[in-house]
């Protein structure tokens, strides 16, 4: 895990037994780094069975930990190492065993220690209604010597497939994704646990393209709730309410547990987990929760010790329990309330630092402006319409999403009519830029230059960038927009309403992180229309891009 972790898995303890004849693997370091497998005598834990499968909604913890042990045999799953791909294999079989759709999304990831191919897997199961629920985890192993990691890495990745197995062959409202993220942990070679260092961009590789991705397809927007697996293994489990986690969710998964007799297991007590794969969804505005017991930090997380012996299978039945019964419950609270400021306050006592957090996390859908505008047929004050909830306003999310399918089309249209299309003159109204393409660059560099002034870095030289050749030009554009993705992903969302001063076009401006991004989005627009209105005048049209026909916020078109 990253600042916190993943989950759990199954057998009985008959097989366990039987299999304890069986060598499991040591791990040594060749002089590469890389980590290789070598057998050695190992008496195995003593496990308990599960509780029975009906008494906990058809989720059998047993089945769960003969996942968790498969995995642990395997060795290291470091990002793309082999013991990784034979887990890979083993995940993506046992979900078609299970008659899930599975989807595998391969990306590659740059990492301090080089270009990492990566995989995401998930199971898709369709629902009767357009709101999607995804419950994850990751099965990747924080590359350190000897470390199989059976509770961080292995105990959710085995609660995941079981799940799988239970809810592969219902129906219900709501679709659910089960996603197992590829690249949690802080990517480095690190030689034991103290020397492993989080940055703002080392690990949680896999759930961030999956939430950026979702963002540019339009999907984001139809995930009711993300609920994240870590470190669920424990015998003696307790899960405390994450700080981090959207308040609502983590109060409706508390409710169920404590509704099933869990109350004991899903304790009201507040901790501070920190950075995890759900936090990659919380920054984009989607509700999170992470379910994680964090108390074994101070004694076998990141350390060798974490084996098969610290994974129960009752504790991975309870939280399997708790998850199948969670999917109803959102399903009947689909429509969640927001709170206006005053009651926000009201209710939690909290400050400005907090809802400024809130905010940024998608819990309150602000106007861009922070203007209120009164809407006929909407309550302002409790922020409901009539016969359901809606927002006002349009987030730095969907002007991201637009900005990039924009950016998109114009791409696939410069791209049809080569390269001569950027020495087209701008004329009287180009402002400083004299063609086309100097235009074009100008939309990259600004935003570029803002990211790096945000960022707190020198500001790039672009003299080189090409403005006569489409193919360079964009690969650029993609670079520029790649650095603000990142910048918008780790920014505390406690810095974005922080005015702070920079020098630009000679000015000293006084602005806040948010307005920045916003200035970059609204730049964009503003010039493509401007490219667009020369290119008519040249006697070029056709097919230019117009927010009305894009997929943000929903919607679409078609030519009749």
């Amino acid at each position: 895990m990253a600042e916190a972790t993943v989950w759990l898995a199954t057998i009985t303890a008959m097989c366990i037994s039987s299999c304890s004849s069986s060598q499991p693997m040591a791990l040594t370091l060749e002089g590469n780094g890389k980590q290789q497998s070598t057998p050695q005598e190992t008496v195995a834990p003593r496990v308990l069975p599960g509780p029975p499968s009906p008494s906990t909604g058809s989720f059998d913890g047993s089945r769960a930990f003969e996942h968790v042990r498969h995995l642990v045999e395997l060795g290291p799953r470091t990002p793309g190492s082999d013991a990784i791909h034979r887990a890979q294999s083993y995940i993506i079989e046992q979900l078609n065993g299970y008659g899930c759709r599975v989807e595998q999304h391969d990306f590659h990831a740059s990492t301090p220690i080089g270009d990492l191919a990566m995989k995401n897997i998930i199971a898709k199961i369709p629902g009767t209604e357009p709101g999607i629920v995804i419950f994850a985890t990751h099965y990747d192993t924080v590359r350190l010597p000897n470390f199989v990691g059976a509770d961080d890495g292995g105990s959710g990745t085995g609660t995941m497939l079981e799940l799988a197995r239970v809810l592969c062959s219902r129906k219900s409202k709501l679709n659910t994704w089960i996603v197992f993220f590829d690249g949690e942990e802080a990517q480095g070679q690190w030689a034991d646990k103290s020397s492993i260092q989080w940055t703002k961009t080392n690990n949680t590789f896999g759930s961030r393209e999956m939430a950026a991705s979702l963002a540019l397809s339009g999907e984001l927007k139809k995930v009711k709730a993300m609920i994240l697996a870590d470190m669920i293994g424990p015998s003696n489990l307790k899960i405390k309410r994450d700080t981090g986690s959207t308040p609502w969710l983590v109060d409706l998964i508390w409710a169920t547990a404590a509704r099933l007799g869990y109350a004991n297991v899903f304790i009201n007590e507040s901790y501070p987990v920190g950075g995890d794969d759900h936090f990659s969804f919380i920054q984009r505005g989607v509700s999170a929760c992470d379910i994680i017991d964090f108390d074994v930090q101070d004694t076998y997380w990141h350390t060798p010790q974490d084996t098969l012996d610290k994974v129960d299978p009752r504790s991975l039945a309870i939280v399997g329990h708790v998850f199948i019964e969670v999917g109803p419950a959102l399903e009947k609270n689909q429509v969640t309330p927001v709170l206006g400021i005053k009651s926000f306050h009201e209710k939690t006592g909290r400050g400005q630092d907090t809802l400024r957090a809130y905010r940024q996390s998608g819990i309150f859908k602000f106007p861009v402006t922070r203007r209120t505008r009164t809407v006929r047929g909407y309550d302002v004050k409790t922020r409901h319409a009539v016969g359901g909830s809606m927002s006002v306003g349009l987030s730095l999310i969907e002007l991201m999403e637009f900005t990039e399918w924009e950016r998109s089309k114009w791409y696939d249209w410069l791209q049809e009519r080569r390269d001569t299309v950027l020495t087209i003159s701008t004329g009287p109204n180009g402002d400083r830029f004299p063609t086309v393409g100097e235009l074009v660059k100008h939309i990259f560099i600004a935003e570029k230059h803002h990211v790096d002034r945000l960022s707190n870095r020198p500001i790039t030289d672009t003299d080189s960038v090409s403005s006569d050749n489409v193919e360079k030009l964009f690969q650029f554009g993609r670079r520029s927009r790649k650095d603000l993705r990142e910048f918008v992903e780790v920014l505390p969302p406690g810095d974005w309403d922080v005015p702070r001063e920079f020098n630009i076009v000679n000015n000293l401006v006084s602005v806040t992180p948010r307005k920045l991004i916003v200035h970059v989005f609204m730049h964009e627009v503003r010039h493509w229309a401007q490219i667009a209105t020369m290119l008519r005048l040249n006697g070029l049209a056709g097919g230019f891009p117009d927010f009305l026909f894009s997929p943000v916020m929903g919607g679409g078109s078609r030519t009749d």
